[in-house]
């Protein structure tokens, strides 16, 4: 086999492994995501959060669902297509102020 044949199947197979291992990360977070979300609580703090759910998909500023006079931002887990997200707001000092699910039918 010559090297430029052997580079394409290592560059192939190392694209392979990294997409499979994303691939893989995001189907287990989606399938836990509602046992997380189901432990948050009100006044939880930001590094609560996080410990108990990771990262968030989308940041946004500002109230977005629950209309709580303190929201600053709200964490959203979860996908675009189709619809489906775990939100957590958050106020000013970074406490949890609601958590709602959402569904698009």
């Amino acid at each position: 086999m010559k090297t430029r044949g052997r580079l394409t199947v290592v560059a192939g197979l190392i694209v392979l492994v990294i997409a499979g291992t994303y691939g893989g990360v995001r189907v287990y977070k989606l399938w836990h995501l509602s046992e997380w979300h189901a432990r948050i609580l009100h006044g939880d703090s930001e590094d609560d959060v996080r410990a108990k759910m990771g990262s968030a998909d989308l940041v946004v500023a500002g109230p977005r669902w629950c209309e709580a006079p303190a929201t600053v931002r709200s964490f959203m887990y979860g996908h675009s297509f189709p619809p489906e997200w775990w939100i957590v707001e958050l106020d000013g000092t970074g406490r949890v102020t609601c958590t709602v699910y959402v569904q698009s039918p």
